[in-house]
């Protein structure tokens, strides 16, 4: 049986790692920087997006997910200078006949288009599938977000059809597409 756990993840020029209370001003800096690059596919948290209570939301999230054996969460982090970039978070998932999880992600701004998510997801599929066993990850995305796409084309995930007015963003609900990403895909590709 595996283990339920985040631990820390390598990869070549950045790591991931479960988010500490320690990251708090650091996680407010880049979620602030980025506010406009990420409120066009975030759902709506108005005034709370970059403030100290949403980083206590986000950290209780993280940690009842994995207390709860429903999923884990990460921050991403560049190797070269600890700076932080952007968290991947697995949730819903699901064991016994239905073996599937969720998958989110965002990078800040400044990082973005610079390959960081196509070296960090990876080490996520990899617990996704090879650790917990599950048969399927499920991703939304909106339809005119190409860089989500492109990156989940990437990784194999196939589109599966649209949600309707999924989440609430930038104002209003908005329909995404429903990717998923199966087990045989991920281990012939």
């Amino acid at each position: 049986m595996f283990r339920f756990s985040s631990p820390k993840l390598l990869a070549k020029d950045l790591y991931l790692r479960p988010p500490l209370r320690r990251d708090k001003r650091e996680w407010l800096q880049l979620r602030y920087a980025s506010l406009e690059h990420l409120q066009n596919w975030e759902p709506d948290y108005g005034k709370e997006f970059a403030s100290s209570a949403s980083f206590n939301l986000y950290f209780r999230h993280i940690k009842n997910l994995l207390a709860d054996k429903r999923g884990e969460g990460w921050l991403i982090f560049n190797s070269s200078d600890n700076a932080m970039i952007g968290s991947i978070t697995l949730s819903n998932m699901r064991f016994g006949s239905v073996q599937a999880a969720d998958i989110g992600y965002w990078v800040g701004a400044g990082y973005a288009g610079h390959g960081k998510m196509s070296e960090a997801l990876p080490l996520v599929l990899s617990r996704v599938f090879e650790h917990y066993n599950l048969r399927r990850l499920n991703a939304a995305s909106l339809p005119e977000n190409k860089p989500s796409r492109h990156i989940l084309k990437k990784f194999g995930f196939e589109l599966e059809g649209t949600a309707r007015q999924y989440l609430h963003i930038n104002g209003a609900y908005r329909d995404h597409h429903i990717y998923a990403l199966l087990a045989e895909t991920y281990f012939t590709d």
